[in-house]
């Protein structure tokens, strides 16, 4: 399953959601609210199995990118946890502000002995090796609802998504000038800030079956960072109590970044993932509804 392929599916989604939302239909009735739509605060407890595949160059220069999974061996599919939820300003106009948060992180470790000479951190690593690559993502976002109705909403975001990236390589290397082989130990990270822009729409399939959707995405280049970002999610929970409800959904990101620091190594990942089967959650809404 292809990112862009995800991607675009995503989109239709969300332009299905986004019609459905502005399009008159029967209301809810009284004292039915939907879930979510209502809620003042709205915490969620996540986990999902990631597909990855992540590029890496590293050195005073930057060579050819190197497929961590390929070359090094680390595991494509891999569990992750997050946590994310929301908080909505009390406003005269139903409460069509949010502040929203989400933290996941990842680590993932390799070890054994390359077949062929990888030429990365200016050496070239020809034996045994130990590798270690660890990912962490922050993103705060402000949304504003454009549309509000009583079964759905949807409007713009914007924010700061924070990647955090620590690989650290050791093993046996060459200076790629015919010198004998020796132990090298190398690591470098990548602690990017980049704000993103995009839209999001929430529909109330029923009041306790939520359907959501987010796009976002920038290309900007700040200092010695450079960064290139496109993020997607869909998401359908099902409230089986008033304070609890599951949800599954599917998610996929795709990120370029070089990070060229004045001193220590340059370096660039350009990282792609998706979660095209499990991304279950358990979620704890406040309900308060909003005048």
């Amino acid at each position: 399953m292809s990112f862009m392929r995800i991607g675009r599916g995503l989109a239709l989604l969300a332009g299905v959601a986004l019609f459905l939302v502005g399009a008159a239909g029967p209301a809810l009735a009284q004292g039915d609210e939907s879930r979510e739509i209502s809620d003042r605060w709205n915490i969620r407890l996540g986990s999902a199995y990631t597909s990855s595949a992540t590029d890496i160059a590293a050195g005073d220069t930057i060579g050819a990118l190197v497929r961590i999974e390929d070359v090094f061996g680390f595991d494509k599919q891999e569990s992750s946890l997050g946590l994310e939820g929301w908080y909505r300003f009390k406003a005269k106009k139903k409460g069509v502000h949010r502040l929203w948060f989400s933290y996941t992180t990842v680590s993932r470790e390799a070890a054994g002995s390359v077949n062929a000479s990888v030429p990365i951190f200016d050496l070239m690593f020809d034996a045994d090796f130990a590798s270690e690559f660890d990912t962490s993502l922050f993103q705060l976002q402000y949304k504003l609802s454009l549309i509000k109705t009583d079964r759905g909403e949807a409007g713009i975001q914007a924010g700061l998504s924070i990647f955090d990236y620590e690989f650290q390589l050791s093993g046996s290397a060459n200076d790629g000038m015919g010198g004998p082989s020796a132990f090298a130990s190398e690591q470098a990270d990548v602690l990017a800030p980049i704000p993103t822009f995009g839209f999001f729409v929430t529909y109330a399939i029923t009041p306790k079956l939520i359907f959501n959707t987010s796009m976002s995405s920038l290309d900007i280049s700040i200092g010695g960072v450079e960064g290139r970002i496109l993020n997607t999610n869909a998401q359908l929970t099902w409230y089986f109590i008033r304070h609890l409800g599951v949800g599954i959904g599917i998610a996929s990101s795709n990120l370029n970044v070089t990070d060229e620091p004045r001193i220590l190594w340059i370096i660039q990942i350009r990282a792609a993932s998706d979660r095209p089967v499990d991304r279950c959650s358990a979620v704890f809404p406040h309900r308060d509804p909003l005048q």
